[in-house]
């Protein structure tokens, strides 16, 4: 229950609030989240390749740049291509329909109150890919494609080509994407979520770097006003999408930081051998360093009557922040996110019906009652299904509105959803106590 990954790179919206954050200030002490960093990004390594010339000498320079920034050689160098303006344009379309929303997220989205009634999330995907698909590298033809005819790089244009280039050699050298989508055939989409940081986060570190180190100070403030121009969201994408979106390059980059901080680039490259496990260890990477990942938990079999199993998996602590965002003050989610310590959930589809099962770790006892409390919250304020009242060991919503049943056990919440009564009760039944 996600954004598509096949194209959520976000280099181009995280550039844009990374160099307006910084307000150009060349301190390297600014985010792409516009708050300060566990550790600013900063290299020893000196870049001796001047980015002068044609396109052809710029490209040349900027391929070698990124070998030096980021400590890593390319088995190929990565050839890149001009698209023109009608063929772009193409592979934009291409792109949107890529993204297009399965069916089970996007009624889970309504169900929820994420998305409203008139809220098309095909378009608002689509949205999302057409301010940030500027530059793309190709792993299958090992290109580098950028759209429209130039004679040269401009600022913003050199330092996403430093991104896509990091991003080709750590497909060359450690496969993320192939990794990822493992983990993610596997059930595990909270996992690959975490790998998909891991290396967005990369790119979008050593862009910065690049930004910092090669950039003279009028190269940066042109390279901000052009990423000002071009990273305009329409105000109608709702704000989850927007920072799902952005999560494995802003919490990726937060993530490298914290990895170059402690350990130089040999902490990073040694992460790509032993990736973060759980998107909570991405949010807080002292988890990561040590070792601390997910308690396991194991729902019971819930074959529900009449129902498709359409997912299962974690939603992890992104996950279940993001059933929020927007819905709650910010400081809510994170706090009840912080709090995670493990989850499994099924998602049953029905035709037009849905329900859910969702089996919730805290890591403390507090941590659950506080998880509890903004489900009693969005099932009152957001879904309108009522005050609730006691039932049997839990707490039942069933007032017109969807069904709602919670149950807490010390450090553990059952949490059912249904669009049919009959389908909560019988999900509730099978799903036992926590």
């Amino acid at each position: 229950m996600a954004v598509p990954a096949r194209f959520r790179s976000a280099a181009v919206l995280v550039l844009a609030g990374m160099l307006l954050a910084a307000g150009c200030s060349g301190d390297g002490t600014t985010s792409p989240t516009g708050t300060e960093t566990t550790a600013a990004p900063a290299t020893t390594t000196t870049v001796t390749v001047p980015v002068t010339g044609d396109l052809d000498d710029q490209y040349a320079a900027l391929v070698r740049i990124a070998e030096e920034l980021r400590g890593l050689t390319f088995r190929e160098d990565p050839e890149l291509v001009q698209v023109p303006e009608v063929a772009w344009e193409e592979r934009l379309r291409q792109a949107r329909s890529d993204v297009a929303p399965d069916e089970g997220s996007e009624r889970f989205y309504r169900f929820l109150g994420l998305l409203a009634p008139e809220d098309d999330l095909g378009a608002h995907l689509g949205a999302l890919v057409e301010v940030d698909v500027v530059v793309r590298y190709d792993a299958t033809t090992n290109e580098i494609l950028i759209g429209g005819e130039h004679e040269t790089l401009s600022p913003l244009r050199q330092a996403l080509v430093v991104h896509q280039l990091v991003a080709a050699l750590l497909e060359q050298r450690y496969g993320p994407s192939a990794l990822a989508a493992a983990r993610e055939d596997g059930g595990d989409g909270d996992g690959a979520a975490a790998l998909r940081a891991l290396a967005a986060g990369d790119a979008a570190y050593f862009q910065f770097v690049f930004f910092e180190s090669v950039l003279d100070t009028e190269q940066r403030s042109t390279a901000a006003l052009e990423a000002a121009a071009l990273a305009g969201v329409p105000d109608t994408v709702p704000e989850f999408l927007i920072a799902d979106w952005e999560f494995p390059a802003v919490a990726g980059f937060e993530f490298v930081a914290a990895l170059v901080a402690d350990g130089g680039s040999a902490a990073l490259d040694a992460a790509y051998a032993a990736p973060p496990a759980t998107s909570e260890q991405v949010l807080d990477p002292d988890l990561y360093l040590a070792g601390e990942t997910a308690r396991p938990i194991e729902l019971r079999p819930t074959p529900l009557s009449g129902y498709t199993l359409w997912e299962a998996g974690s939603l992890g602590r992104w996950g279940l922040e993001v059933l929020f965002t927007g819905l709650f003050p910010p400081g809510e989610v994170i706090q009840a996110g912080t709090g995670w310590g493990g989850d499994t959930y099924r998602l049953f589809l029905d035709g037009d019906q849905i329900a859910l099962v969702l089996l919730y770790q805290g890591d403390t006892e507090r941590d659950a009652r506080e998880v509890t409390q903004l489900f009693i919250d969005h099932a009152r304020e957001v879904l309108g299904a009522g005050q609730g009242v006691e039932d049997g060991d839990g707490f039942l919503f069933d007032e017109g509105g969807p069904y709602v049943f919670l149950d807490r056990a010390g450090d553990r919440l059952i949490v059912v959803l249904a669009s049919e009564p009959s389908a909560g009760d019988e999900l509730r039944a099978l799903a036992g106590a926590p």
